[in-house]
């Protein structure tokens, strides 16, 4: 061989050699995406964990919300009806007792006016007894 071709040789032995520390140098820093990749998908996945947990609970309070407002929606129209009908027996109660009022406020007068009645009655008799009583003594004596 002659020294051209081994020079040539050389040459590109040496071009062999940096693209192969090139390449090293790549590879070297692709294996450290990698690792840094890998790190963060596990991390990724710890996070989705945790995501999916919190929305478990979060479809769980829903769930649970969702079940209460159905039960408060058979609910409130209930209380609305008792509630008209408190109010209607209310009323019915208070037209009632006004009535017995009234009633009460008549008997009372009648009772009154029964009670002057009798009264001026008895103290008619008792004139009358009086000079009854007078008259007998009179002719007795």
């Amino acid at each position: 061989m002659t020294n051209g071709n081994n020079d040539d040789i050389q040459g590109l032995l040496v071009q062999i050699a940096q693209s192969q520390l090139t390449t090293q140098r790549q590879l070297e820093g692709t294996q450290l995406q990698l690792a840094n990749l890998t790190e963060r998908q596990e991390i990724s996945g710890q996070q989705i964990v945790q995501l999916s947990d919190v929305v478990n609970q979060l479809t769980s309070d829903i769930s649970s919300v969702t079940a209460r407002n159905a039960i408060l929606n058979d609910i409130i129209p209930e209380l609305r009806e008792s509630q008209e009908r408190q109010e209607l027996l209310t009323t019915e109660l208070k037209q009632n007792f006004e009535q017995h009022q009234r009633n009460f406020d008549q008997h009372l007068a009648r009772f009154e006016d029964h009670q002057r009645t009798t009264n001026a009655a008895l103290q008619s008799l008792e004139a009358i007894l009086l000079q009854l009583t007078r008259g007998n003594r009179g002719e007795n004596s």
